[in-house]
């Protein structure tokens, strides 16, 4: 995916590390290639370079490193808040919330119906990407979740849990629990920002 539409600040760093402290390097390619595939993203991010928790992208086989502008928890939040068709997306959604969402927080089909068909053309075509990496968030944590110790291990490892989890299908009976999403998600384009100099590392 092009990252000309990514609103991030990017990033220079040398020494990258995953979330457990791991260096990310070599899990980003060994003799047979460069790792690549759709769900490199959500076994290898976020990243901690620079005292910062980041978020990584990939193309054609290079790894682009960005300090977010708003606050997210995963690379689905990030993508959303921060790639601009899909924020517009966001931003729609949010725009409409008290037609799509009644007052007890449950959707209303008939809104979210009309939402969907009226979401033609590249909005469309941006909100089925943005469903594709929702989807794919909630089946790789899922997978994730039943391993023990750190994972993926290695290439090969990363290659077989992608292997084990693609293709990643977006039903049409997902499309209301991702606008339901999307509208709570919208709140934090207008909330506070992730801070002036990047997403401090937690510590412990």
């Amino acid at each position: 995916m092009n990252d000309d539409d990514l609103r991030a600040e990017p990033v220079q760093a040398h020494d990258v590390r995953l979330a457990d402290g791991r260096p990310m390097a070599p899990l980003l390619g060994d003799e047979s290639g460069p790792l690549e595939g759709p769900g490199v993203p959500f076994l290898l991010n976020p990243v901690h370079a620079l005292d910062m928790r980041l978020w990584a992208t990939w193309q054609v086989g290079s790894c682009a490193l960005w300090r977010p502008r708003l606050p997210c928890e995963d690379f689905f939040e990030f993508e959303a808040l921060h790639r601009v068709r899909y924020a517009a997306m966001v931003e729609k959604a949010g725009a409409q919330q008290d037609e799509i969402i009644d007052e007890h927080g449950q959707p209303r089909t008939q809104a979210l119906s009309r939402f969907l068909m009226a979401a033609g053309g590249s909005a469309g075509a941006a909100l089925q990407d943005l469903g594709a990496l929702w989807a794919r968030r909630a089946r790789y944590a899922q997978v994730l979740a039943k391993r023990d110790g750190p994972a993926p291990r290695d290439v090969a490892d990363a290659v077989a849990i992608m292997r084990e989890v693609e293709p990643v299908p977006l039903g049409p009976e997902q499309l209301v629990p991702l606008l339901v999403d999307l509208v709570a998600l919208s709140r934090k384009q207008h909330g506070p920002a992730a801070g002036g100099v990047g997403s401090p590392v937690p510590e412990g």
